[in-house]
């Protein structure tokens, strides 16, 4: 068996694709440890063929997956059905990997044996050449049952949430609570992912390594234009929230604090981008006021906490007189 299967989701990465396996690869002696899957997403540039270049040259370790184009769902459900590695981690081809930590870190993980493993990672942001560190260890490496995982901190002082970034999974714990997998055609999709890891897992460990560099500042991300994705973004939220009402997640009191923690994030980013858009159609005012309904509904003690944490309530008042006096003048 390989140590870590790591999956690629590719769209027109031609200018970065290399890097993120020229990183991978960069350290002979863990090349037969690694099971690559590039999960090439319908691009029309030359990804495909940089990936089959790739493939070519290291055909043992390096699988490629030609697909119709589906979303960064659609590719890590592609990739996870062909995972054979241990462990498994997502690198997105326009990041990579800290080539000082990595080759350790793979040879780690031969000495553990926790469902989930998390690690410290970079984000570099493009044209102002930032580099920020976010870091979980705290100087014990040790086992540690899942509900331990609230103890972590993260920097400034704000709530742990599990990043993608920070994710390598047992394998085989990922498949057997993947179902029907993650969301295809939609943004947003890494905490579905999250949620779904922490559903599989009952120990962690933290290790001191700096693995992924994540690369932002690109125009086309979904980071950059969130309001137009704002659909995508209230469909994850929707998920989330319905999968608090599962009969699984009301038996896990950690599994259901987690959920929170994440939506509580994800939804104040979801009302304040309504909330900055001074511009807003009575449509798109209307989609905020339903999702509320719907938050209201479904999960009314976080919606309650939130109005208190965020003042969503305040910021959502003055939104609909000015949503009423807008529709009494059209």
């Amino acid at each position: 068996m390989r140590l870590l299967s790591v999956i690629i989701p590719s769209y027109n990465t031609e200018l970065y694709i290399e890097r993120c396996l020229d990183s991978l690869l960069y350290d002979e002696e863990i090349i037969d440890k690694l099971d690559i899957i590039i999960v090439n997403d319908g691009s029309s540039d030359k990804t495909p063929k940089i990936a089959k270049k790739y493939q070519e040259s290291f055909p043992k370790t390096i699988t490629v997956i030609n697909k119709e184009n589906g979303g960064h769902g659609s590719t890590v459900n592609a990739g996870l059905k062909i995972a054979k590695g241990k462990y498994l981690k997502i690198i997105d081809s326009d990041d990579w990997v800290n080539v000082f930590d990595f080759s350790d870190f793979v040879k780690r993980l031969e000495e553990v044996d926790d469902d989930l493993v998390i690690t410290d990672y970079v984000q570099s942001v493009l044209y102002d050449g930032i580099e920020d560190r976010v870091s979980f260890f705290h100087g014990d490496d040790s086992s540690k049952p899942i509900d331990q995982i609230r103890d972590i901190s993260c920097p400034n002082g704000v709530d742990f949430a599990l990043s993608i970034h920070a994710i390598t999974v047992k394998t085989e714990k990922l498949k057997e609570v993947w179902g029907e997998g993650l969301l295809e055609h939609t943004f947003y999709v890494d905490m579905q992912f999250a949620a779904k890891v922490l559903e599989c897992t009952k120990t962690f460990r933290t290790l001191d390594y700096t693995i992924y560099v994540y690369f932002i500042g690109r125009p086309d991300q979904s980071v950059a234009d969130f309001f137009r994705r704002r659909s995508d973004h209230e469909r994850v939220l929707r998920w989330i929230v319905t999968e608090l009402d599962s009969g699984e997640v009301q038996e896990s009191e950690f599994l259901t604090f987690m959920l929170k923690l994440m939506l509580k994030s994800m939804i104040n980013t979801h009302y304040e981008a309504y909330y900055q858009t001074l511009e807003a159609t009575r449509d798109q005012l209307q989609e905020i006021f339903d999702f509320d309904v719907f938050l209201m509904a479904r999960c009314p003690d976080l919606h309650n906490g939130l109005s208190a944490a965020y003042g969503l309530r305040r910021r959502l008042s003055p939104m609909r007189r000015f949503l009423k006096r807008k529709w009494l003048t059209m």
